[in-house]
């Protein structure tokens, strides 16, 4: 495996694991585990876009966001 800096083009992936992470939370009784409401825990074209745009943004200005993947090396 490798870790790698995402990019706009590698967030396809990231989604759909967030979005199943995120299924999750609450789900069956079980605790919660991310600071957000049962309503909250989905990921929509909102929290996406702060993903996506926030790749952009310099380190330490608002909105910034850098995400780490890890790759298998096949």
């Amino acid at each position: 495996m490798k870790i790698k800096l995402a990019t706009k083009e590698n967030l396809g992936k990231f989604f759909i694991y967030l979005a199943d992470h995120l299924s999750d939370n609450w789900k069956d009784g079980t605790h919660i585990f991310l600071p957000m409401s049962k309503n909250e825990s989905q990921l929509d074209s909102a929290m996406k876009a702060h993903f996506s745009n926030g790749i952009d943004v310099n380190i330490g200005e608002p909105g910034w966001r850098r995400i780490f993947l890890a790759f298998d090396e096949k």
